[in-house]
């Protein structure tokens, strides 16, 4: 006759069927933000004016709702726009360089991953009308990236049984990201003067943040907000998502052609370790396993495991680092995150080769 499982059990056997039927993927990486600026109005080293005409066709183009004033911007440029796209998704534009020493006098900040077919096609279309730049896919072809960041996504993946080594980088910071009354806990690798850094974090936290806002983004009372957070949190029904995010903070103004380039190796020196996979150690050495990390740091805590008492769970803890888990492959993201830039309609397909015409 078979025993009966108690409650314990019970719930094991169903996270473990919940895991076995969700298993975790990673998703295409996407550019999660671009700023670039374009050549336009500068030369010489001497501060240009925004020409009159084009003045006019910005006041025109507020009056027709086709963008509206941006202040937020600081005050490198003498004018700031926010268009919106058909998708919904925002573009911040800067026309009017202040210093002469500026590259161009176009400054585009974009969310790529939030942008749908035509998209860009409608960007390009409202900078046409603003600029009447006969050479408009020139300076495309000219733009200077100064900011670049690419993501991926892991899909059924909790971020609280998983460990992350960052290869090659001595700092590593640990903080708490907040997204209004909600939290979402952040690794960042690097130290903040370094041109690129690194972050893993709770994608799924900050979707729900998302969500909230454009809910009440016409404005509500603090006890609204914190009450529609709680009840999309209890309503929400999507999977655990973990982000690995490099951020290209200082890109200095790279040409197009140069993304595919020196950085396609980061996504490589991730080293991750799945705790949810160790069943053969138990919950107290993985409780402490886990803190030892978050303290240390991964490979010094299989380091300091070596003094395990228990044979088979120190052998264990030292396999995290020679067999990564079978869905982390990061050989090839970075270049696949550029194709997908390449395909997005952004810049012209011939900017991404080193050698074009202008």
């Amino acid at each position: 006759m078979p025993t009966k499982k108690n409650p314990q059990e019970k719930s094991r056997t169903r996270l473990k069927q919940s895991e076995a039927a969700s298993p975790i993927t990673v998703k295409a990486p996407v550019i999660d933000r671009l700023v670039f600026v374009l050549p336009w109005n500068v030369g010489f080293g001497v501060v240009q004016p925004i020409p009159e005409d084009v003045k006019e066709r910005i006041h025109k183009a507020i009056e027709k709702d086709k963008c509206t004033l941006w202040y937020g911007n600081g005050g490198r440029y003498r004018s700031n726009l926010r268009v919106k796209m058909p998708s919904g998704a925002r573009a911040q534009i800067g026309l009017g360089a202040k210093n002469g020493t500026q590259k161009g006098a176009l400054r585009i900040d974009i969310t790529p991953s939030k942008m749908e077919v035509g998209d860009a096609e409608y960007l390009h279309r409202f900078l046409r009308y603003l600029l009447r730049a006969d050479d408009y896919d020139g300076l495309l072809h000219r733009a200077y990236i100064n900011r670049m960041d690419m993501a991926v996504d892991i899909v059924n993946c909790r971020l609280d049984q998983l460990l992350v080594h960052y290869k090659g980088v001595h700092e590593l910071t640990v903080f708490s990201k907040r997204f209004c009354k909600s939290q979402a806990e952040t690794f960042n690798f690097g130290s903040v003067s370094s041109p690129y850094r690194e972050a893993v974090y709770k994608k799924d936290v900050q979707l729900t943040h998302e969500a909230v806002e454009e809910l009440i983004k016409n404005g509500a009372a603090d006890p609204l907000r914190e009450n529609l957070i709680r009840q999309l949190n209890a309503a929400k029904k999507g999977p655990p998502i973990v982000r690995i995010e490099i951020r290209g903070m200082k890109m200095g103004g790279v040409n197009v052609h140069a993304l595919k380039g020196g950085s396609k190796k980061r996504f490589e020196r991730f080293l991750l370790a799945d705790l949810s996979s160790l069943s053969e150690v138990s919950d107290f050495t993985k409780a402490n396993f886990m803190a030892l990390s978050r303290e240390i740091g991964l490979k010094p805590a299989v380091e300091a495991y070596k003094a395990c008492p228990d044979r088979d769970e120190r052998k264990v803890i030292k396999g995290l680092l020679e067999s990564p888990p079978a869905w982390w492959a990061p050989e090839g993201l970075w270049v696949k995150g550029i194709k997908a830039l390449k395909q997005s309609g952004i810049f012209p397909k011939s900017a991404f080769k080193e050698k074009h015409g202008h």
